[in-house]
C-alpha cells in the first residue's frame, strides 16, 4: 500500500538541481537509517528499483534464518 504523494510505497519525489525538474528518488529505512535505492526520472522505475531491492533484502533475511536454523538443528542433534 502507498501512503506516498506518487503513489508507490518507498518513492519520494524530489527536485534535481542539476538538471532542473523533478526526479524520483527510491528509499527505505533500514535499521533506523534510509538507505537510497537510487534517483530516477519516473515514479514507475522507483517503485521497480524499491521492489526490487526489498525482494532481495527479504530473500537474503530468509535465507539466513534457514541456515541459522539448520546449524541450531545440527548443534541440537550432536547432544542427543
Amino acid at each position: 500500500s502507498s501512503s506516498s504523494s506518487t503513489g508507490y510505497k518507498g518513492v519520494k519525489r524530489s527536485c534535481c538541481r542539476a538538471r532542473r525538474g523533478w526526479n524520483f528518488q527510491a528509499r527505505r529505512k533500514v535499521g533506523g537509517r534510509d538507505t537510497n535505492f537510487g534517483t530516477f526520472d519516473t515514479a514507475v522505475e522507483a517503485a521497480v528499483a524499491y521492489a526490487r531491492a526489498v525482494g532481495e533484502a527479504e530473500g537474503e533475511a530468509a535465507e539466513e534464518a534457514v541456515a541459522a536454523t539448520a546449524a541450531e538443528a545440527a548443534v541440537l542433534g550432536r547432544r542427543r
